[in-house]
C-alpha cells in the first residue's frame, strides 16, 4: 500500500525501508515478472522506491538521513516566507503560499 503511495505521488519524500535479506530478493523477483517486455505492470523507476537493506542500524541510519534532508528542505522553505512575509497553510491537496495581508484584505 505504501509502495503504491509513492508510486502515484501521493506520498512525498517518504522513504519505504525493507529490512532484512528477503526483501532485496522480491523487489528482484518483481523485477523480473512487472517488467516483462509487453507485461510490463510497473516501471523501472518504480522499482527504485524501497531502499533493501540487512540490518536496523542501516535502516535508521536512512531515517536520520531523509530526516535531516526533510529538515534542510523545511528550514529553507521558512526562511523564504520569512523573506516574503508569506505564510503557509497545509491543505489536503498540499501547501498553500501566500502573502497573510493581502489574503486578509481579500476575505
Amino acid at each position: 500500500m505504501v509502495w503504491q503511495l509513492l508510486q502515484v505521488r501521493h506520498l512525498h519524500n517518504t522513504p519505504l525501508i525493507f529490512v532484512g535479506p528477503m526483501w532485496k530478493g522480491l523487489v528482484e523477483w518483481a523485477g523480473a515478472r512487472m517488467l516483462r517486455p509487453g507485461f510490463e505492470l510497473a516501471s523501472a523507476q518504480d522499482l527504485k522506491i524501497p531502499y533493501c537493506v540487512d540490518t536496523g542500524a542501516q535502516a535508521v541510519a536512512l531515517v536520520r538521513e531523509h530526516h535531516e534532508r526533510w529538515l534542510s528542505a523545511r528550514c529553507a522553505q521558512s526562511t523564504e516566507q520569512d523573506a516574503t512575509n508569506g505564510f503557509k497553510v497545509w491543505t489536503a491537496k498540499g501547501p498553500r503560499v501566500g502573502n497573510r495581508q493581502a489574503h486578509q484584505r481579500q476575505t
